[in-house]
């Protein structure tokens, strides 16, 4: 009778062993700060883990933007790594705001872009691009950025 009271105790001894292990235990975590010191307690068991946020919180937040793109009065801050192109850019900002574009692509000369938030070039008009408030001397496939550049698309008459 004995032998059959000892294996479900051996089972719950097991169980709860492997539920203490110091990997599966929860952070204890921190009080909120006194207002009057500033210091937060934290439970005395001796044991704390550092605020790193972990991969699936570091996917989440997105990064600072590095440049922004003006266009027809709208402004679009986005991130591209240092060396990207206005064109790679422009396509950072259509994958994560209301920023349209359209163009093609030519051998040989770049991408020319045809249109910017629904606005065509017609009648003369055209979609000409500032970098740091100047003209640019190369197209939207060709220019690249620095952290901090301020792409500008102004509908101009003439080329």
């Amino acid at each position: 009778m004995k032998k059959t009271y000892l294996i479900p105790i051996l089972v719950l001894a097991v169980v709860g062993l492997i539920a203490l292990r110091p990997e599966r235990q929860a952070a204890p975590t921190a009080s909120p700060p006194d207002t009057a010191t500033g210091v937060a307690s934290v439970p005395s068991d001796n044991t704390t883990t550092p605020d790193v946020p972990s991969s699936a919180e570091e996917s989440s937040i997105a990064p600072p933007p590095d440049v922004t793109i003006t266009a027809d009065g709208a402004t679009y801050p986005v991130h591209v790594a240092d060396g990207a192109s206005v064109l790679d850019a422009m396509r950072a900002a259509a994958a994560s705001s209301s920023f349209t574009f359209t163009g093609r692509d030519y051998p040989g000369l770049g991408f020319f872009v045809e249109s910017i938030n629904g606005k065509e070039n017609t009648g003369g008009f055209y979609w000409i691009l500032y970098v740091n408030g100047a003209s640019s001397e190369t197209g939207a496939s060709q220019t690249r950025l620095s952290n901090g550049d301020a792409i500008e698309w102004r509908y101009k008459q003439g080329y």
